[in-house]
């Protein structure tokens, strides 16, 4: 079939590759990431990434819907469960709040904006449901990613702290923002490596036991070096439900010697931690400026301090300016993109730092209800899937309960789609025998 000058035979054909399929849409997720990253070394990327690859990804959708019509194919819907559907519905009913919203909106500029940006966080979640990514791809990429941006994080920071490179670092916007993606990144990574390393593929580092431990290692050892305190928190917290149950297995069945290992390096992690709290509340004091360890060691000692740091500081005065306003306006809000021309007067970006407050806010009690039916059945339709899933649900929700926006979601929605698709299926067998049965569907 011919559009004009375009064969879409041969178009499809090419998106049909799982491989290409995933990296565009893996692309699409770290497309801010990326950016930061290409701006480091000079290279200004003309026009919006994100905005550039979520119509790539919009067009592929439609070709495949195309190419379903033409074949008499069942559409993606058909191969979905009823948790599912419903999910997907709930979503596209609060997206659709959250449109109708610019009618009656306080913000004359930036809530358009704001409901643009939106959308790209509605492909990065609907995406999946209708192409089927490659899951042990996205997260092999998700894993290389991280490992590379963390190098470059470190050096960067390091020959600003120097002085030997002060670049874009000096503002303090990079260093403010970058590290927080790349610890939520190594997050998901640790989390996956360590519930679900089916997730990854085999026989490129995590086949053998010792392998997988060294994996397991260094992205939690890379998350710390982040000094991203909610990620290496919750990813602590998260860690213990495995904990419980590995002990409970290994006093039936007895200790190995690579569990002996594994106790070591955990009690050791137990020491770091007990002393950086014994070294807070005897006065001890890390240097921000010493360099990448003693920065995550500086801002982890002020969680138990007085002083929790300038961070936590501003997201409580998000809170209470929320909950302030929020009364006046409970039911319907005050409208998408509305949180700070409403707190301050001054119409641009801004948010409460929590997704629930932010919905409740712009979006009013009908759009709260709407979020957080998605959200109970986005969490019953992982439920029936694995345990992973929920771990991983979890984790995504209690790190939008304490930062970014909305907008900022794309990650969150994207994984949260592809768990829910892939959380319980069977991934350990071939490449080829999971991308099979994902293509059923199309």
């Amino acid at each position: 079939m011919r559009i004009g000058f375009f064969d879409t035979g041969k178009i499809i054909n090419l998106f049909k590759k799982d491989f290409l399929r995933t990296i565009i849409f893996f692309f699409y997720l770290v497309s801010g990431g990326t950016k930061a990253l290409l701006f480091l070394y000079g290279i200004h990327v003309p026009g919006d990434i994100t905005l550039l690859l979520g119509i790539v990804l919009c067009m592929i959708m439609g070709l495949h819907m195309m190419e379903s019509y033409k074949n008499d194919s069942s559409l993606f819907l058909d191969f979905l469960n009823m948790s599912q559907k419903i999910s997907i519905a709930l979503f596209m009913v609060f997206t659709f709040w959250l449109l109708m919203t610019l009618v009656y909106t306080y913000s004359s500029s930036y809530g358009f904006w704001k409901a643009i940006l939106w959308l790209t966080v509605f492909i990065a979640f609907y995406y999946p449901f209708v192409i089927r990514v490659n899951p042990k791809l996205l997260f092999t990429l998700l894993f290389v990613f991280s490992l590379v941006a963390t190098l470059i994080y470190i050096s960067k920071l390091d020959a600003s702290i120097s002085g030997a490179d002060p670049g874009e670092l000096d503002s303090g916007n990079f260093v403010a923002s970058f590290y927080l993606l790349i610890g939520y990144l190594w997050g998901i990574v640790y989390l996956s490596l360590l519930y679900r390393k089916e997730f990854f593929w085999e026989g490129l580092l995590f086949e053998k036991h010792y392998m997988h431990i060294f994996a397991l290692l260094i992205a939690l050892f890379l998350l710390f070096t982040t000094a991203a305190r909610g990620p290496l928190v919750f990813c602590v917290l998260l860690t213990c439900p495995l904990v419980a149950y590995w002990f409970y297995k290994r006093l039936i069945r007895g200790f190995e010697a690579w569990h002996v290992v594994m106790l070591f390096i955990g009690g050791a992690g137990v020491v770091v931690l007990v002393s950086i709290i014994a070294l807070s509340l005897s006065g001890g004091d890390f240097d921000p400026q010493g360099g990448v360890l003693s920065r995550t060691l500086f801002r982890l000692s002020l969680l138990f301090s007085d002083d929790k740091g300038a961070s936590v500081g501003a997201r409580i005065g998000y809170i209470e300016k929320s909950i302030k306003f929020i009364s006046d306006k409970y039911i319907l809000g005050y409208g998408i993109g509305s949180f700070t021309v409403v707190t301050t007067g001054v119409d641009e970006r801004g948010y409460p730092h929590n997704i629930i407050l932010e919905v409740w806010f712009e979006l009013g009690m009908v759009g709260l209800i709407v979020f957080v039916c998605f959200l109970l059945s986005c969490a019953f339709a992982i439920k029936n899937a694995s345990l992973y899933g929920m771990i991983i649900f979890l984790y995504l929700m209690l790190n939008a309960l304490k930062s970014s926006s909305l907008t900022d979601l794309r990650i969150m929605f994207g994984v949260l789609a592809v768990v829910t698709l892939y959380g319980g299926m069977n991934l350990t067998h071939s490449d080829k025998t999971e991308v099979i049965s994902a293509d059923k569907g199309g």
